[in-house]
């Protein structure tokens, strides 16, 4: 073996651990969220409230993913890493200071004037009580954007010291408060409507801990942050030149999704709607955020640093080496959540207040969502791979051009699929974007392995296919319908179990070399 071989393997197993350590996180913020959304629908079932609550959350989120995670991946952690390697450490505190207060004052600027536009339409207009309800709520939650955004600079900055714990801790401090505020409101509040108002006080509270939890993380680096106006700086002014297309791809992806939701709110016939979106979402989002967040956020500095030193091969071996894990994992991760969508949902949502038909009409969602898990989690990687080149205008292009494929499919599916036909356009507009994404690396760099690759993913999902057959024959023989919520508990996890075995045999019969790289990890 090779010297470059040698030390591509061990870049990859360090990626991989260090996606072990964000994906450990991850997955204790995950089951955390899954404890809140149970809580939630069992306060606020699916309806009006609902509605109002999870589209006003939705805005502060849009923007988060605007100045916090995207910006902070695709331009913030390449600059930031290169800063680190290339100049005096005076200088690279200097970038992290302007760029800390040039993002303060743009949020705070930007809350403002969306807290005056609100309080306006609240003064003047009359809206049904679901829409009042939607803004009263988003002018408290607003802030929150500002609290959220800082926090990703943070995480940024980390990110580009190869920290990846305390980032990846903060999802678990803001669900460990909102589970404790709707716990409190299900024991001493009666309306729905008042419950909300609570909870959006607390979620501002579970934001402000979210920034201080990271500061001494990012102390012990040695960074220090001091308000400067020195926007002359270089690596600002590139920080600004990446930024630009990517706020704009990433507006048109973000404000897409707020399209889907008020789809779901004006065009399907019902309340509920928006909310049965909302889970499936999420649920959706579980293996996204163990597989594809955590990888992709692993290998960013590793892909940024072969940039800056040149080398082409070693950074088209290091991201292929996390596609194939990334796939590895998510293909498994959506069949399963396909064939186990009605039990997953029952077990978790359908107490209290939400419905047989909230449970059963969620389900229906997360099958189309699910259906898409891995592609989505394939463009977190493949999209780390043009931020690393500091390329954020090519995925701006694509970006545009699969929302309007999304545009084009939801109105193509909404009208007999009602809310699951929003979900299934994200899926397949997902595997349009994967598709280009990859056409385009291979036609700038060459020959990346997509050969390999395709057949190591085929035998995954073949392996995948068998599993979640198997689930699904277990589910329908074997589930105890009129059980108590503990033995279905029980049987879905033994379920899901087997299924995990099956699919752990099948790929080591199958000699798939991905399981050989995860188990290999040390960390």
């Amino acid at each position: 073996m090779t010297d470059s071989t040698e030390q591509t393997d061990r870049e990859h197993h360090a990626v991989l651990g260090a996606a072990k350590v964000i994906a450990g996180c991850t997955l204790l913020s995950r089951v955390l969220g899954l404890v809140r959304d149970m809580l939630m629908a069992a306060f606020f079932g699916a309806g009006g409230v609902s509605d109002a609550f999870f589209y006003a959350w939705r805005v502060p989120n849009l923007f988060r993913r605007l100045f916090g995670e995207g910006a902070a991946s695709s331009a913030m952690v390449p600059t930031f890493t290169d800063s680190l390697r290339t100049r005096t450490d005076e200088e690279t505190q200097r970038l992290f200071s302007v760029t800390f207060t040039a993002l303060f004052l743009l949020l705070t600027a930007l809350t403002l004037l969306i807290e005056a536009i609100v309080h306006g339409l609240l003064w003047w207009g009359e809206f049904t009580p679901r829409a009042t309800l939607l803004l009263e709520y988003l002018v408290v939650l607003m802030p929150y954007m500002v609290l959220i955004c800082m926090s990703a600079f943070v995480m940024a900055v980390l990110n580009a010291h190869k920290r990846f714990f305390a980032p990846a801790m903060m999802p678990v401090v803001l669900n460990v408060v909102w589970i404790a505020a709707v716990y409190l409101l299900v024991l001493f509040v009666d309306d729905q409507a008042v419950g909300g108002r609570w909870l959006t006080l607390a979620i501002l509270i579970g934001g402000g801990l979210q920034l201080l939890f990271q500061v001494p993380f990012a102390m012990r680096e040695g960074v220090r942050i001091r308000p400067s106006l020195d926007f002359s700086d270089t690596s600002f002014r590139q920080i600004l030149r990446l930024m630009g297309p990517v706020l704009i791809g990433s507006a048109v992806v973000q404000v897409n999704a707020l399209v889907d939701a008020t789809l779901a709110l004006v065009i399907v016939p019902y309340h509920g709607a928006a909310t049965h979106l909302y889970y499936g979402h999420r649920m959706m989002h579980l293996p996204i955020a163990l597989i594809g967040v955590a990888i992709s956020t692993a290998v960013l500095p590793t892909l940024s640093e072969h940039v800056v030193l040149g080398d082409r091969e070693r950074f088209k071996r290091s991201l292929m080496s996390a596609l194939r894990a990334a796939l590895f994992l998510a293909i498994p991760a959506s069949v399963g959540l396909a064939a186990l969508s009605s039990p997953m949902i029952e077990v978790l949502f359908r107490h209290g207040q939400f419905s047989d038909t909230a449970a059963d009409q969620t389900a229906l969602v997360l099958v189309c969502y699910g259906l898409g898990v891995w592609a989505q989690t394939g463009v977190f990687v493949l999209l780390r791979g043009f931020y690393a080149r500091k390329d954020t205008t090519t995925p701006l292009q694509v970006a545009w051009a699969a929302v309007l494929l999304n545009v084009v499919l939801n109105f193509t599916f909404i009208w007999f699929l009602n809310e699951a036909g929003l979900a299934l356009a994200t899926t397949l507009s997902g595997v349009a974007q994967l598709v280009v994404l990859f056409a385009i690396l291979r036609q700038r760099l060459g020959r990346l392995g997509g050969r390999d690759a395709a057949v190591a993913s085929m035998k995954t999902l073949a392996v995948s296919v068998v599993m979640g057959l198997a689930a699904a024959a277990a589910w329908y023989f074997l589930w105890p319908a009129d059980a108590s919520a503990l033995v279905r508990v029980a049987v879905l996890a033994a379920i899901i179990i087997a299924s995990i075995a099956v699919f752990l045999g099948g790929t080591a019969l199958l000699r798939v070399d991905e399981l050989k790289q995860l188990l290999r990890i040390r960390k």
